[in-house]
């Protein structure tokens, strides 16, 4: 089929050759757009459930680990308060302490 319409292309004047490859080039171009078109809507429908699935637990671990520095904080200022009592500065202590 392919070389019977490559032969009748063949004997045709320039101008039918020519519309044929313009046809040719701007139903490739349609099909491009399209496969694009389709694989942005993919990609914002994966962003989005990324933004509403796991933003508010990063929001969630980012509260936790400012809670967490908050207590380390705290803890770290009594335990300056318990080793101004002893003369050695040592970790294991703080350890213990906690």
């Amino acid at each position: 089929m392919i070389p019977t319409l490559l032969q009748q292309l063949r004997t045709q004047p320039i101008r039918a050759r020519l519309q044929a490859a313009f046809v040719l080039l701007f139903v490739l171009m349609l099909v491009v757009i399209v496969v694009s078109v389709s694989a942005m809507r993919n990609t914002l429908d994966t962003l989005t459930g990324f933004r509403e699935e796991v933003m508010p637990e990063l929001a969630r671990v980012l509260e936790l680990a400012d809670a967490v520095d908050e207590a380390m904080a705290r803890a770290f200022q009594r335990w300056k308060g318990f080793a101004q009592g002893h003369a050695t500065d040592d970790g294991a202590e703080f350890h213990a302490f906690i």
